[in-house]
């Protein structure tokens, strides 16, 4: 059994042009929130890190780029936001150490 979860662009349901889709895309992978990873008989690797790429971004610009997400960048939901980049955070480090360590 094989299952995979695919991330493709969607202009018109973000709000934003067609020409940024790539780019929101790799965004959204070097922002943690869709990591890149395989599990294959219990074993996690990761595909992608972009910490060891040096491209690891804050969901800030990420979400910048979509007018649906942009009320996150309001002020008056900052704590909202800092929530959601912990969460993110706390999940990367769960997948890393199931990369890092196969008995996980």
């Amino acid at each position: 059994m094989a299952y995979g979860k695919i991330l493709v662009s969607c202009p018109l349901n973000w709000g934003s042009e067609e020409r940024y889709g790539l780019e929101i895309l790799e965004d959204a992978v070097d922002s943690c929130f869709f990591p890149v990873y395989e599990i294959e008989k219990g074993i996690t690797r990761l595909t992608y890190n972009p910490e060891t790429e040096n491209k690891r971004i804050s969901l800030n610009p990420w979400l910048a780029k979509m007018q649906k997400t942009t009320h996150l960048l309001k002020p008056e939901n900052a704590s909202s936001l800092e929530r959601f980049q912990s969460e993110v955070d706390r999940r990367w480090e769960r997948l890393k150490a199931r990369a890092d360590n196969p008995i996980l």
